[in-house]
């Protein structure tokens, strides 16, 4: 069992979806008196089995034992009094619905039932501090906790008057659950992990609905040129289409991709009306149990160019987030590594492939359509001011 933090003894988890049962069950089996409510009867009967098949995998993976699950159990209290939850608890983390009215309605009730010493975070995946915390008074004590699920990566970030102080509570408490905290200099849609994948998996959409490569290819490049473990499409399979078109109903953005928008909703609701919703129902872009990027031959598809236009996508959003101070470019290497279990990062891509390589992949993503004008020159006078020939940085 992990050491806790001084300062956070009880832990109350708002919303028994998946991340609130998955993040309840971490803090548990690490020590800490864990709260889960959830204001619907029917969730809370199925905690137990939800947290039972999350404890399964977290101990096959070697990240507990067994014993550390029922010891978990023993310290963990379900609720629909929302009072009584949060009744002495130190840190609240609240993973209600992407519901911005109800995000605001959820915190404003914390702020007024806590204890003003309580510390409120939000686990939202889709949107931003600054969207939810005109709802609190206590600013001050008032921040993200976005936590990523089966990873050990964890993103923080303060409101506009977090105290320091609690930011530091708040990586030493991610660290306690043998995470790793991501602190961010400055809000962003998607965090890190989210903005940089969200790129690579649109990109791969794009290309599909535009008819310039196949699933199979798409997946093959990226498996081949990232040594990864899962291609874009057994991703998106992986995550649930429903996920991935419910984000594109609300995406508007001004950038390369936003074009799209309509074929890739369109594709989307296709295969899930086709009850295809991903790998938890059977299908999506693959059939399951033995997706075929399993094959011994799923390899042969592979295409140097499509390659280049997904690592561009990748690429592309990493300096982005750079340039525009939202982390480091360490930061941005250990987001992706950590996240994606990936043996390396964008920027030591970048270092891998060269500027003069980099800058005529970003070239070419722009002539495909993939990047606008705007992304190739605003990624390309970064790179130019900040990396060398040989990829490094000045």
């Amino acid at each position: 069992m992990s050491q806790t933090v001084s300062g956070i003894d009880k832990v109350c988890f708002v919303g028994a979806g998946t991340m609130g049962c998955y993040n309840a069950l971490a803090a548990a089996v690490c020590g800490y008196s864990v709260v889960l409510y959830d204001p619907s009867e029917s969730s809370l009967a199925a905690i137990p089995q939800r947290q039972r098949e999350m404890a399964n995998m977290l101990v096959g993976a070697g990240w507990c034992s067994e014993e550390d699950v029922e010891a978990a159990a023993g310290r963990t209290v379900v609720t629909c009094d929302l009072g009584e939850a949060c009744k002495g608890a130190d840190l609240v983390n609240e993973s209600v619905f992407e519901d911005l009215k109800l995000k605001r309605q959820v915190h404003a009730e914390l702020d007024a039932i806590c204890d003003a010493e309580t510390l409120l975070t939000t686990n939202s995946s889709a949107l931003l501090v600054s969207d939810i915390e005109v709802a609190v008074t206590r600013c001050d004590r008032f921040a993200a906790l976005h936590s990523h699920y089966a990873s050990p990566l964890v993103d923080i970030v303060p409101g506009r008057s977090t105290r320091p102080e609690l930011v530091a509570l708040l990586e030493a408490y991610v660290r306690s659950l043998r995470g790793v905290p991501l602190v961010m200099k400055k809000e962003h849609p998607g965090y890190v992990l989210n903005a940089m994948l969200g790129n690579v998996l649109g990109t791969a959409l794009a290309m599909l609905v535009g008819k310039q490569f196949s699933v199979p290819a798409i997946d093959a490049s990226w498996l081949e040129a990232q040594q990864a473990l899962m291609g874009p499409f057994g991703l998106i399979d992986l995550f649930g289409l429903g996920v991935l078109r419910d984000a594109w109903g609300h995406r508007d953005r001004m950038d390369a991709l936003q074009p799209f928008k309509h074929q890739i909703v369109e594709l989307l609701e296709q295969k899930l009306a086709a009850g295809k919703l991903g790998m938890h129902s059977g299908e999506g872009f693959y059939t399951y149990p033995e997706p075929a990027y399993g094959s011994q031959d799923f390899a042969s598809h592979a295409d140097d160019r499509c390659a280049r236009l997904l690592q561009a996508a990748l690429m592309a959003q990493a300096i982005r987030l750079v340039a525009g101070e939202v982390v480091s470019v360490e930061q941005v290497d250990l987001a992706w590594s950590v996240g994606m279990h990936a043996p390396r990062g964008p920027f030591a891509l970048i270092a891998e492939l060269g500027k003069v390589q980099v800058l005529s992949q970003l070239q070419e993503s722009g002539l495909q359509g993939l990047l606008s004008a705007k992304e190739v020159t605003q990624a390309s006078s970064w790179l130019t001011a900040h990396v060398n020939d040989n990829g490094e940085l000045n």
